[in-house]
């Protein structure tokens, strides 16, 4: 998500879009934290991945979660637990905190719909 919100979106998400700066402090902001990401997430690993590899990976993801969850309402049961919780804060974050991604358009099902950028 850091991926998308700061290295490969060139600003245009909701992220900066909501902060209404002046035009030289937008760029200034957008570059130190297209910097910092950048750095962050290569040190993490999953910056080491072109676009494409990192969007299989997270539809290998929601596959995986889709299969454990099958048609139960919870993955250990019937009561919701921490890792029911984790994966809400994920999907949610996908589907409502980054209109018009590619991970928006994962989670609804729809990925021929999402464009590298």
């Amino acid at each position: 998500m850091p991926l998308w919100r700061f290295v490969w979106d060139d600003g245009k998400s909701l992220f900066y879009r909501d902060w209404n700066l002046p035009n030289a402090s937008s760029i200034e902001v957008r570059t130190k934290f297209h910097e910092l990401f950048k750095r962050q997430t290569w040190e993490h690993g999953i910056g080491r991945h072109s676009q494409a590899q990192t969007l299989d990976m997270l539809k290998g993801d929601l596959k995986t979660v889709s299969k454990i969850l099958g048609t139960k309402k919870f993955i250990l049961g019937d009561e919701p637990c921490v890792e029911d919780c984790s994966i809400f804060g994920f999907v949610a974050q996908a589907l409502y905190g980054m209109p018009e991604s590619p991970y928006e358009k994962l989670v609804q099902g729809k990925p021929k719909e999402f464009k590298l950028c």
